[in-house]
């Protein structure tokens, strides 16, 4: 509490998912452990109200690089509700990004002018709907159209994928990832990796195991837990020194990692628990592609 440890803190989870507007995952959950019967009993009065939830390995921890910690999700809650089992007494928070829900009905009006950059259209569209929050936008120029578009949508995840959709009908090379919409900390970034910002190191010590293929051209790396990466960053691998057996004898044996060089964050999830000593229960998991 205000920078300070609270050894008496009551226990806390989090399982915190970071998506893009167009590719939507489930909302955040945060549970808080060892409350009492009457904040049970008044879990719905936190409906509707915002949260701002920070993690991350603070000064004066263990490999604590305080520049990563930091606000994991802030927006509103859904939805509280608690329950009380023998002798467990908790309230869990479902929460969705920005001071409104990704899935609220907003003014979304589209009134996109032929030979307008689609960074234009895309400006006013969110700032109309979403007058309180910020936009930041960094995707191609060419994103322009030849006739007049307009178009109304109920929510912001219809809206992204619109964006999503329609840019990829105008730049239509397969390496080409369309343009993404993410809230983040009640701004809206909007990008498309056409303008990468410089790529963050990983060191050794940030890994919490080996990164590894999960699917192809995806791979998969956990890190401690940390509030300075988003999806759409970049992120570069350290090199890691990993002996490996090859399958034939005679070529010898390599010591480094098999995972180098530069990866786009597609997916994040801060996992957090807090009482919990294993260096598995306070990290974050991204999802990345070889740039």
């Amino acid at each position: 509490m205000n920078g300070q440890t609270d050894f008496g803190a009551l226990q806390v989870e989090i399982d915190a998912p970071v998506d893009r507007l167009n590719q939507p995952v489930q909302a955040a959950a945060v549970t808080v452990w060892g409350v009492s019967l009457q904040q049970i009993g008044q879990a719905k009065d936190f409906n509707g109200k915002k949260i701002r939830v920070s993690g991350g390995m603070a000064k004066g921890l263990p490999l604590a690089n305080p520049a990563q910690a930091g606000v994991l999700v802030e927006g509103v809650i859904q939805q509280a509700y608690g329950n009380w089992i023998e002798t467990n007494q908790w309230v869990r928070f479902i929460i969705t990004p920005g001071d409104f829900g990704v899935t609220d009905t907003l003014n979304i009006v589209v009134n996109w002018q032929a030979g307008q950059p689609m960074s234009t259209a895309i400006r006013n569209t969110l700032e109309t709907a979403a007058p309180k929050a910020s936009v930041q936008i960094a995707i191609s120029d060419k994103l322009v159209l030849a006739a007049d578009e307009h178009a109304t949508f109920r929510t912001l995840t219809q809206f992204a994928q619109y964006c999503d959709a329609t840019s990829k009908s105008i730049i239509t090379e397969a390496t080409y990832p369309g343009v993404s919409i993410l809230i983040r900390q009640d701004n809206f970034v909007v990008f498309d990796n056409t303008f990468p910002g410089a790529a963050v190191p990983l060191s050794f010590t940030d890994l919490i195991g080996q990164p590894t293929w999960i699917d192809p051209g995806t791979v998969q790396v956990t890190t401690v837990m940390r509030a300075d990466l988003a999806p759409g960053d970049l992120i570069t691998l350290p090199p890691t020194i990993v002996t490996t057996a090859p399958a034939n004898p005679l070529v010898g044996i390599e010591n480094k990692s098999i995972f180098q060089g530069t990866f786009i964050v597609n997916q994040m999830r801060h996992v957090g628990n807090f009482r919990q000593p294993d260096a598995g229960a306070w990290v974050t998991t991204m999802n990345c592609s070889p740039q």
